[in-house]
């Protein structure tokens, strides 16, 4: 089948779907004059300028959010509203429908997403621990008909605060299926508490009268009515003060957002550690502010609650490699708490007074005789009620319709609250669900191997113990912000921890997209869904050994690759050829390109010349720039090629661009290499933020690059072999040297780089031939260095430049290959890589570049300290002496070439990245819609 035909089968496969909302010029015209037509009549007939605002814009965002199927977006404006909108609006307003708005928003998006579903006919997945909260709704639904509640119409409003927000746990695991999510979820967080904290900073300094004049609303509850207390107290000079509200619907709004932000704060600090520094300041400017939001709130429950959530993500986050890390960010956070706490209640007329019963030798006791008598109350209720008093008699419906059994008791905790609304089997079902999420965080969130997403899975959900934790001081599922909290995050453990309950999806056909054609392209993408995920390759005597975490993807089979992108997506790879004899880069872009072909892609080998990107390769959908610093400048100075490639992002439609770093920048050591350093580093994070994915070559790697530029992805993907397989000429080769089987045959290949330790090979050939072995020494490559200090009597073979065949050639008649590199040898180096292809055991040395995969002396390495020259040329004479030894390992040195390095299998891990990005950009929305 043609690709045109099968795009418009998968489109006609897909169903009908909402076209996406445009706004041309006309459009923006029309609207802007609806809505002034809106302001001049309300005016004109009510005055009431804000009400009709508020009313024209929740009814477009209403329209907005049910036509979108941009899930994130949608949930974070819902976000935005509860935490900066509905609590104002409230207040200022003074009623109590005002509170109707955010039940529009919410079941707006949810509405649309089932019409989507009934529409393109698609099934609708439940969730993990869906049995909990269908529980839940049906206890609730029940207590409409208890004999003891008020009117029909009351009761039914009544349920209203305890399911307002159960869809976000579906939304929730509908929704947050990638860390970038995650994170995005956790700053958005951030950044509603941090508005908050500002709105509290200034709410604390202001007199009861100013804070008042906010709206009717704020007047009643600063000053009290009938049926509401005052949020105002007197200081110790006898003065009102006001308890702020932050941008909520009461007193410590600002306080609870800034505690459930604080595990969000210390996650974005410890995994972006190393990131860019103006992300990181960002950050902590929000955190600062969240804080403040804490301790401004005059909510001691706050102040708690905010040590709980970070106790609780210290925890939960806690791994081997950042153990440290994270209890050193606990120390300080606790650190600055208390001594901030410390300062601010010095004095016995300040307004932190009440703080002073907090301080960790009185908390518990603090907290115990605060809430003495309702907790007493526990038991009796469930005596007294065990089916419920009476729904909507308490809480946020208390107050409405007709009397209940339940008005007159006391509703000052989640249990007394639980018992009194649902009874003893409300109670049970919300604290069984509680448990059974605490139980999944602690046994499966400190068993993922991605620490970046333990990270963040444990700052969102770590405010969840905190929130429990505050059960006995006041209720927590029927009120914002912590009700929302509580279902969205249910939501995201369902995914991420009670995901073994699901059965695995079946592997996606291949797309074959047309070139050009986006929206075709997106359309295709939704009807099939995301790409297969390789499956893990089983472990035999014949493999190496596996990995705690894996540098990069797994490669699938030759014919999905070959599948995926035998489909008309045309590929580049840019190089700058150098002109020189040598040139690994040049030799690496060829042979990968050669190789691509062969699995089915639609490659190109593109050279650049001059500073200008050829117009061919600008033509393609995939790029991939080969990256070494000092191919494209001078001293590595090429500033004119971030720019190239970002004037390549900026084309529409526009390609993929990946950068290959095959050398990243100079160490920062001496006066020049600083210099030159340092202009590099900053020129690769201009490269990484122009590339939708990195490559680098060795695992160590992978962190330093990290440091420079977005949080992009980033995967190690290895060098491979620059000589053609010639295992079997081994005999001839020999017989071309004249030697015989008990001739040792030891083989050094590179150039005259300094980081080659070239005395190391002299020091081996002066060992094996005082051990009375006849030797061979094979110097190979061009312009491989003069040994020194070798005896006369040893035969050295130093050929010079050879074609590839007759370099693979000489090399394949050698019985051990010895590659000493000061900086330790690694995935990068392709003549290392050349002695695994041809089964040669490996004498190198251990250094801070070494790769962990090649520590293990099991698969045809043999390393050694970079330092200790003594047991680098025992291992040699080890070797030397035992050819059992020196077959085990070559046996091992094919195998991890075969599995690792061979071409087909790089090759293939390049393009499923590629295929990654490829449709993780074909996903995104047309800029131009909403």
């Amino acid at each position: 089948m043609e690709p045109s035909s099968t795009a418009s089968a998968v489109a006609a496969r897909s169903g009908l779907r909402p076209r996406p909302i445009l706004l041309d010029r006309h459009g923006l015209i029309a609207t802007v004059l609806v809505i002034a037509a809106t302001v001049v009549i309300s005016i004109a007939a009510a005055g009431e300028v804000l009400l009709a605002l508020l009313i024209f814009g929740g009814v477009v965002l209403c329209g907005v959010l049910l036509v979108s199927d941009r899930y994130q977006i949608t949930l974070a404006l819902l976000a935005l509203y509860l935490g900066l909108v509905d609590g104002y609006v409230k207040l200022k307003l003074n009623t109590s429908w005002a509170t109707l708005g955010r039940d529009a928003l919410l079941y707006a998006i949810v509405a649309g997403a089932f019409a989507r579903a009934a529409v393109r006919r698609e099934r609708i997945e439940v969730p993990p621990l869906t049995g909990w909260v269908l529980a839940f709704c049906a206890v609730v639904l029940v207590q409409v008909f208890n004999p003891a509640n008020g009117s029909w119409s009351h009761s039914i409003a009544a349920v209203r605060p305890h399911l307002e927000f159960v869809p976000l746990f579906f939304l929730g695991y509908w929704t947050m299926r990638s860390k970038a999510r995650l994170r995005g979820f956790l700053m958005l967080l951030l950044l509603i508490a941090a508005v908050n904290g500002v709105v509290s900073f200034l709410q604390f300094n202001m007199s009861p009268e100013q804070f008042a004049s906010w709206g009717p609303g704020y007047n009643e509850r600063i000053y009290g009515t009938n049926n509401i207390s005052g949020r105002s107290f007197l200081d110790g000079s006898g003065e009102l003060q006001v308890r702020p509200f932050g941008l909520g619907g009461d007193a410590g709004f600002g306080g609870i957002v800034g505690m459930l932000a604080v595990p969000a704060g210390l996650a974005l600090v410890l995994a972006r550690g190393r990131g860019r520094p103006l992300l990181i300041g960002l950050t902590l400017v929000l955190a600062a502010g969240a804080a403040a939001g804490v301790i401004t709130s005059q909510a001691r429950v706050a102040v708690v609650s905010s040590v709980l959530a970070a106790l609780a993500f210290g925890i939960l986050a806690s791994v081997s490699r950042r153990v440290v890390g994270t209890l050193i960010a606990l120390a300080v956070a606790a650190g600055v708490a208390f001594a901030t706490v410390s300062l601010v209640t010095g004095g016995s007329d300040t307004q932190f007074r009440a703080f002073k019963t907090i301080t960790p030798n009185r908390v518990v006791e603090t907290t115990y005789n605060y809430r003495r008598d309702t907790l007493a109350q526990v038991p009796e209720y469930a005596v007294d009620y065990p089916l419920g008093a009476g729904i909507g008699g308490t809480g946020p419906a208390g107050g409405y319709g007709g009397p209940t059994r339940g008005d007159s008791l006391n509703a000052e905790s989640e249990p007394t609250y639980l018992l009194i609304e649902l009874g003893i089997p409300g109670l049970l079902v919300l604290l069984g669900f509680n448990l059974q999420l605490f139980t999944l965080a602690l046994r499966r969130t400190q068993r993922l191997a991605d620490i970046e997403l333990r990270l963040l899975l444990a700052a969102v959900i770590a405010p969840l113990f905190a929130v429990f934790g505050s059960w006995i001081v006041g209720i927590a599922t029927a009120s914002t912000p912590t009700a929302p909290y509580f279902w969205f995050v249910a939501g995201i453990a369902a995914y991420w921890l009670a995901e073994n309950t699901r059965q695995a999806p079946a592997p996606a056909a291949p797309v074959r997209f047309p070139l050009r054609s986006r929206r075709a392209r997106r359309r295709a993408v939704d009807a099939h869904g995301p790409a297969p995920v390789p499956a893990p390759r089983a472990e035999s005597v014949d493999q190496p050994p596996p990995r705690a975490a894996e540098p990069y993807a797994r490669a699938e089979t030759p014919a999905t690759a070959s599948e995926i992108w035998a489909v008309g997506i045309r590929i580049s790879l840019l190089y700058r050829d150098t002109g020189t004899p040598v040139d690994g880069i040049r030799d690496y872009a060829r042979e990968l390109s050669n190789v691509m072909a062969s699995r089915g892609a639609d490659v190109s080998l593109d050279l650049i010349r001059g500073h200008e990107i050829p117009p061919e390769a600008a033509r393609a959908d995939v790029i991939v720039l080969q990256y070494n610093p000092f191919a494209y400048g001078r001293w590595g100075f090429a500033p004119w090629l971030p720019s190239a490639l970002g004037r390549l992002g900026r084309q529409r439609p526009r390609p993929i661009i990946a950068v290959m770093v095959h050398e990243p920048f100079m160490p920062l050591s001496g006066g020049r290499k600083t210099l030159m350093g340092w202009w590099q580093r900053l020129q690769l994070a201009a490269l990484r933020r122009t590339a939708d994915v990195t490559f680098v070559s060795i695992e160590q790697w992978v962190g330093a690059v990290r440091r420079w530029g977005p949080a992009g992805p980033i995967h190690q993907i290895p060098a491979g072999s620059p000589l053609p397989d010639m295992r079997s000429q081994r005999v001839a080769a020999r017989a071309e040297l004249g030697v015989g089987e008990e001739t040792i045959v030891m083989a050094a290949f590179g150039t005259g780089h300094p980081s080659r330790l070239m005395d190391r090979v002299s020091a081996s050939a002066r060992r094996l031939h005082e051990s009375g072995h006849e030797l061979v020494l094979l110097n190979l490559g061009a312009g491989a260095p003069a040994l020194v200090g070798v005896p006369d009597s040893v035969r050295v073979e130093a050929p010079g430049l050879l074609e590839p065949a007759a370099l693979a050639r000489r090399l394949s008649a050698a019985d051990l290959f010895v590659a000493p590199f000061i900086d330790g040898v690694s995935s990068r180096r392709t003549t290392f890589v050349a002695a695994l292809q041809h089964g040669l055991p490996v004498v190198s040395t251990d250094g801070p570049l070494t790769d962990d995969l090649l520590r293990s002396a099991r698969w045809g390495c043999r390393l050694v300290p970079v330092g200790d020259t003594d047991r680098f040329t025992a291992a040699v004479a080890e070797l030397a002496a035992r050819p059992d030894e020196r077959e085990r390992l070559g046996h091992g040195a094919r195998v991890l070439y075969e599995s690792e390095f061979a071409w087909p299998v790089i090759a293939d891990r390049v393009l499923v990245q590629l295929r990654d990005a490829f449709l993780q950009q074909l996903r995104k929305p047309p800029v131009e819609s909403l």
